[in-house]
């Protein structure tokens, strides 16, 4: 790994990092007893990190079922794509926000 780890209540920030080898470190580090834990449940909305868990654990002795999330795909390939005008209606939404924002916060973020 090659750059740092936030870990806190279960959740790990990896940064871009290969999630397979993040969770084998995480395991390694903080498990007294490696051959305590039995099972592991990976959730991830992206192939890759699936992918990478998969391969990670495949000749492990440790139970990894793995479930790839992907209801929103289809939104999130809309909005992308801009069908219904998401996207536009998103940015001008940013745009009045920001507006707002720079009116009442100064350079120093004092609210005026």
């Amino acid at each position: 790994l090659t750059r740092a780890i936030k870990y806190s209540d279960g959740i790990a920030m990896t940064q871009g990092q290969d999630k397979g080898k993040v969770l084998q470190y995480l395991l390694n580090k903080y498990s007294a007893r490696k051959e305590a834990i039995k099972a592991i449940v990976f959730v991830d909305d992206t192939q890759k990190n699936v992918t990478n868990v998969a391969n990670a654990f495949k000749d492990s002795n440790i139970r990894v079922d793995i479930f790839h999330y992907n209801y929103l795909a289809k939104r999130d390939a809309d909005f992308a794509a801009n069908v219904g005008g998401e996207q536009d209606t998103t940015n001008a939404r940013w745009l009045r926000l920001k507006k707002v924002l720079k009116s009442t916060v100064d350079n120093n973020g004092a609210i005026s």
